[in-house]
């Protein structure tokens, strides 16, 4: 079929390559009349081949109008761009030379397909409006979806990014730890049964965060505007640092973006507290949490966390122990790493009486309703 036909209609079972010649045919014409909106290959049946699957969109670049070719292997991907008229020949190629069995062709006049059915290809529209109604022609460097975007104004007053949304020199790994840490968040809040903001907290009780040990607050600030944003509820988030410095600074901050308190009566917003996890039990023990967060919590203070989260209720509770100075401590005491000591093989070494004591990941502990 030439690139200007009617694709066809219904299925049609063709004979060696007539399959193929009709789907290819769709593409091209489709292409040539602008109502191609995308197409994808699967079912690679070719022996040695890695390649598992190849998905086909139009893309605007500094050149025209191309068809891109995302290219997915077994272990990478690679993205190619072809001329329009080529695109065709791609298709066929891959379909002949890849031996893939399915194919699925996306235009506004109708959605196609193409199976292997008893040996012939099949090609068969699909009854029905089209499932897209217009073209959308994106960039190369379509925007990512991303829990929070880099260029967030606290993101940029924290120092982590510039006006123009990309990170600043060595704030690269501390941009995407934000956005993992907000997405696996996001997640636990979801599987605790608060995404349309219920929990155990009493009738006009905001949804209560708490980071405890937050330090500077890269992750208490975007944690705080993406639940504020995507849960559509009253948000209270805290963090608590012992150091009074940050504390003066990232209140500051809040502030300065609005989100901090809008009145000494607001119980929502983002706030910072100076002092020991301990001074703030028995307020939250007594007021009641829902989301607990403590990374990298100094010493025994991850442990303090922990018992707080459950005795204040939490749903969920997210901790990455940090550093045992009191382990440590006692280590030294009893001479256990010492020589001749029950524990000299294992703190032999300086780095292994200094780091993680255990070392974990982080984790989900969700607290006991009953």
């Amino acid at each position: 079929m030439a690139a200007g036909d009617s694709p066809p209609e219904g299925g049609q079972r063709g004979d060696g390559e007539d399959g193929i010649d009709k789907i290819v045919g769709v593409v091209a014409a489709s292409i040539k009349g602008g109502s191609f909106v995308k197409a994808s290959l699967g079912g690679n049946t070719a022996k040695n081949s890695e390649l598992k699957n190849v998905f086909f969109r139009p893309v605007k670049l500094k050149r025209g109008i191309f068809v891109q070719a995302l290219y997915r292997y077994k272990t990478n991907d690679q993205v190619k761009n072809h001329p329009l008229p080529e695109a065709g020949d791609v298709v066929r190629g891959l379909l002949v030379g890849e031996e893939f069995q399915q194919a699925s062709v996306f235009t506004t006049e109708g959605d196609y397909s193409l199976s292997v059915k008893k040996g012939e290809h099949v090609v068969a529209k699909a009854p029905g409006p089209p499932q897209f109604a217009e073209v959308v022609i994106e960039g190369n460097d379509r925007k990512k979806n991303v829990p929070v975007e880099a260029a967030s104004d606290f993101l940029q007053e924290l120092g982590v990014s510039n006006k123009e949304g990309k990170p600043r020199p060595g704030m690269q790994d501390k941009l995407r730890q934000i956005q993992k840490f907000v997405s696996i968040v996001d997640g636990l809040v979801d599987s605790a049964g608060l995404k349309e903001g219920g929990s155990n907290r009493e009738e006009g009780r905001p949804l209560k965060v708490v980071d405890m040990g937050c330090g500077k607050g890269y992750l208490t600030f975007a944690t705080h505007s993406h639940l504020s944003k995507s849960r559509g509820v009253s948000l209270r988030t805290e963090g608590i640092e012992l150091r009074k410095d940050l504390v003066e600074k990232t209140n500051a901050i809040a502030r300065k973006v609005n989100m901090g308190p809008k009145g000494d009566d607001d119980r929502s917003g983002l706030v910072f507290r100076e002092g020991y996890i301990s001074e703030h039990s028995d307020r939250f023990k007594e007021e009641g949490l829902d989301v607990l967060i403590a990374l990298h919590a100094c010493d025994t203070a991850t442990d303090d966390a922990i018992m707080c989260g459950i005795e204040a209720g939490a749903s969920v509770i997210v901790v990455a122990p940090c550093c045992h100075k009191q382990v440590r401590r006692q280590i030294e005491a009893s001479k256990g790493g010492q020589k001749n000591g029950v524990l000299q093989d294992m703190f032999r070494h300086g780095i292994l009486r200094s780091k993680k004591i255990p070392e974990f990941s982080m984790l989900h502990i969700p607290a006991n309703k009953t």
